[in-house]
């Protein structure tokens, strides 16, 4: 991850990334908790 922690960039560069190791679209990776924190809370909306 390069992006700073400005405007969010980080965090969409971090659900960017998730989504690309769990094969899923950025739409279904949200960070439930901790968007202005180090530490995260991600969830996963995963398709049955």
């Amino acid at each position: 991850m390069k992006a700073a922690p400005v405007d969010g960039k980080a965090d969409e560069e971090l659900t960017a990334l998730i989504a690309t190791h769990f094969g899923l679209r950025k739409a279904q990776v949200r960070i439930r908790h901790g968007s202005t924190g180090r530490r995260k809370r991600i969830e996963l909306a995963v398709d049955r």
